[in-house]
């Protein structure tokens, strides 16, 4: 059916992350880049369709562009955030 990023209400420079993905066609996979360069994530099963993939936004990273980039089966999302100062 879909796969779907369901964002933190504020993206924070220096800050752990943990944003859900909804899933209904398996584990999702893909990045997570701040202005292009990837960052290191990991993402764990919750419950059917949940997911949620947890990462560190650099410190320095305020007013930079925080893109998450995944799939699942035949489906894709893709969400760009811009970062906030702490």
């Amino acid at each position: 059916m879909s796969l779907s990023i369901n964002p933190t209400d504020k993206t924070l420079a220096g800050v752990n992350h943990s944003f859900t993905l909804d899933s209904d066609e398996g584990p999702p996979a893909g990045e997570v880049l701040v202005d292009g360069e990837p960052v290191p994530h990991r993402v764990v099963f919750l419950r059917e369709p949940k997911w949620k993939v947890s990462f560190l936004v650099p410190a320095g990273a305020a007013g930079k562009q925080l893109t998450l980039r995944f799939r699942a089966g035949s489906s894709a999302a893709e969400q760009s955030y811009e970062i906030a100062a702490e």
